[in-house]
């Protein structure tokens, strides 16, 4: 009976074995994806190696934009030109006089007549000697001989024979030298010398003067004809329409909608700058204010033709921005008709230098002015400071452009961002020195270093005065900047970043690129107490715009 029951019941000792991993469902979907990746893969690698060398061939290569602007730093020679340039021009524009002064009042040999010393009058008679040092007429061979006949034959009988004969050698090659017109004949009567002497210097006007003893008269000055002001104005613009051809119009589209809900368009345009171009893109300097809220911008060349513009980046401190133009978007034959603007040194300019004005500094495009710098205005910005150009030449709200030194070299980019309201708007730009790094940063797309503090140098005549300590003064801070949040405040003298000692804007600046976004910098500052400036160190995370 219980074998029996054993038997009956063996069902209920059975065990359910667990199913292997590689019968599941879950691998076998997996290899499945596996498998159909493997065959993909190695159809797309076929297909690209047979592919790509067709491409190439139809297409060719495209560069590798690992950098895609460097710009030439300024070299000594751009530094120094403008102040070459200057001294060249002073030293044409002084007076002949005075370099005829200086031949005249050089020594005289020893043993040489002095025919100079001697003066003749109206009647050809040797009068006293007169003081001529300032005389800046040369003295004719008729003025010369007499004086070398009496001084011959006041000579001593027992002198040496050949002395007078080296007198005289030496009296003819002075009179050769200084002769302005072609002696008289010698059958001329004698009086007649004063006259032919005066008017072979008539030129001068005045060796009758001075023979006669007379007061001397200041030289006729030529003044500039209508055809030397054309001529001027002509050469002014030969160097505005070659630096025109860097120069093209950047227009921002834009669409609006009225009460009823109508869309219509309007654009605003500015000048813009052709700075780089590479394999692929043309860079160009513009206005912020052009592409703000805009939904297309459109860049016009000087041969007019027209293309599509992308924004690369922007700078909102100096209102300036970096676009782009494919050269795909150009005709074939544009390539090498774009010319890259020529950057020059605006490390020498001074008041009174003559420029010229580009692009549209009166407000429309294509327009050209001339004028002279009148300052030269140090102005402080958020981390940097600029100087800026101002001219005589009655600008325009609306002016952009460029500003050129008489080599045609770009020394400064037209802004309106530095107007002071109430003042009168003349053509300003800032100074092409300073905009370098900034225009290579904004072509690269690369960062830009931000505390947030507006600074100015205390000068050791500052420091001394009001008792404070050298260093860069805190102006002012901006709000929701890594210098807000760490603690600076106005009117703090900051002395040092991460050890290197900070004088001026220059020093903060340079320590300031040197590091990237999220670094963080120990800044030592000087802060006015009760008791006097005490010495603060702060941590500040760098940030980036």
């Amino acid at each position: 009976m219980a074998k029996q029951e054993k038997k009956e019941f063996d069902f209920i000792n059975e065990q359910i074995k667990t199913r292997p991993f590689y019968k599941k469902k879950w691998f076998a979907r997996m290899m499945t994806g596996i498998g159909c990746a493997v065959v993909f893969g190695g159809v797309a690698g076929v297909t690209f190696a047979i592919v790509k060398p067709w491409a190439e061939k139809q297409f060719g290569n495209p560069e590798p934009q690992t950098q895609i602007v460097i710009l030439p730093e300024e070299s000594e020679s751009e530094t120094e030109s403008a102040a070459e340039t200057e001294s060249a021009l002073k030293t044409e524009s002084m007076p002949e006089t005075e370099n005829m002064s200086e031949t005249e009042s050089a020594p005289v040999k020893e043993g040489a007549p002095e025919t100079e010393s001697a003066s003749v009058t109206e009647k050809g008679t040797a009068g006293p000697p007169e003081d001529v040092s300032e005389t800046t007429v040369p003295r004719t061979e008729h003025s010369a001989e007499p004086t070398t006949k009496q001084a011959e034959s006041e000579s001593p009988a027992g002198d040496d024979d050949t002395e007078p004969a080296v007198n005289k050698a030496e009296t003819e090659q002075t009179s050769k030298e200084t002769k302005t017109e072609p002696l008289a004949k010698e059958t001329e009567p004698e009086s007649k010398a004063p006259a032919e002497t005066s008017g072979a210097a008539g030129t001068h006007g005045q060796t009758e003067n001075t023979e006669s003893g007379g007061e001397q008269e200041e030289p006729e000055k030529k003044g500039m004809e209508i055809e030397d002001y054309k001529m001027l104005y002509g050469k002014l613009a030969e160097v505005a329409g070659e630096a025109s051809k860097s120069v093209v119009t950047v227009t921002g589209l834009q669409e609006n909608a009225n009460l009823f809900d109508d869309v219509y368009g309007s654009d605003i345009q500015s000048s813009g700058l052709i700075v780089a171009t590479t394999g692929l893109n043309i860079y160009i300097l513009t206005e912020w204010r052009t592409l703000d809220g805009s939904s297309k911008t459109l860049v016009t060349f000087p041969d007019g033709c027209t293309a599509e513009a992308v924004l690369q980046k922007r700078d909102p401190e100096t209102g300036l921005a970096i676009v782009r133009v494919a050269f795909s978007a150009l005709p074939a034959d544009m390539k090498s008709e774009i010319k890259i603007a020529e950057l020059g040194s605006s490390q020498n300019i001074s008041k009174g230098d003559p420029v010229i004005a580009v692009g549209s500094p009166l407000g429309y495009s294509n327009s050209i002015a001339f004028g002279m710098v009148t300052s030269m205005t140090e102005t402080p910005a958020v981390d940097c400071c600029y100087n800026v150009i101002t001219t005589d030449m009655i600008g325009s709200p609306n002016g952009s452009g460029i500003i050129l030194d008489l080599d045609g070299k770009i020394i400064g980019i037209i802004s309106q961002d530095f107007y002071k309201e109430n003042e009168q708007i003349t053509v300003s730009g800032i100074c092409i020195s300073e905009l370098r790094w900034l225009i290579e940063t904004l072509s690269n797309d690369s960062e830009i270093q931000y505390l947030g503090i507006v600074g100015k140098e205390v000068t050791d005549s500052v420091a001394k005065e009001l008792d404070m300590p050298k260093g860069l003064y805190v102006k002012s801070v901006e709000v929701d900047s890594p210098a807000m949040y760490c603690g600076i405040r106005t009117a703090d003298v900051i002395t040092a970043i991460q050890g290197t000692d900070i004088e001026n804007m220059d020093d903060y600046v340079e320590v300031l690129r040197r590091h990237k976004s999220e670094d963080v910098l120990k800044i030592t500052l000087m802060r006015q107490g009760p008791d006097g400036y005490v010495e603060m160190t702060k941590d500040i995370t760098v940030g980036a715009r």
